[in-house]
């Protein structure tokens, strides 16, 4: 269904009027999601396989976002809110707070800004 009714149609006129960044932050404003969460392989799945509990494998959650489109900018996501628990952009919470301290160092986080998208 793409016509007003749907809670997730907007006019693309009005998206392509906006430009990319205007049009994620209308997004984001709408849904309460970041626009990126739409293309996601994880869209429509519960929370409970991406926060397996302790001594449960993550391997579930990995194998979904080893194929997932959005993977680099979920894993932004995850480092720019300090998201401790859970599965984000294919990472661990151990492995985004490893990221994270490395990004102190300002000659690593120059590095990984100028990396290329992980495939």
């Amino acid at each position: 269904m793409n016509d007003a009714t749907d809670p997730h149609w907007l006019p693309v006129e009005l998206l392509m009027a906006l430009g990319v960044a205007q049009a994620d932050e209308l997004v984001q404003a709408l849904t309460g999601r970041p626009a990126w969460h739409a293309r996601a392989a994880c869209r429509g799945m519960g929370p409970e396989i991406f926060y397996p509990a302790l001594g449960e494998s993550v391997n579930p959650a990995m194998a979904i976002c080893v194929l997932c489109p959005v993977r680099p900018e979920c894993l932004r996501y995850g480092l720019a809110n300090s998201l401790q628990l859970g599965i984000w952009g294919g990472t661990s919470g151990r492995t985004r707070r490893k990221i994270a301290s490395m990004n102190k160092c300002p000659r690593t986080r120059q590095a990984l800004e100028d990396a290329p998208p992980m495939d």
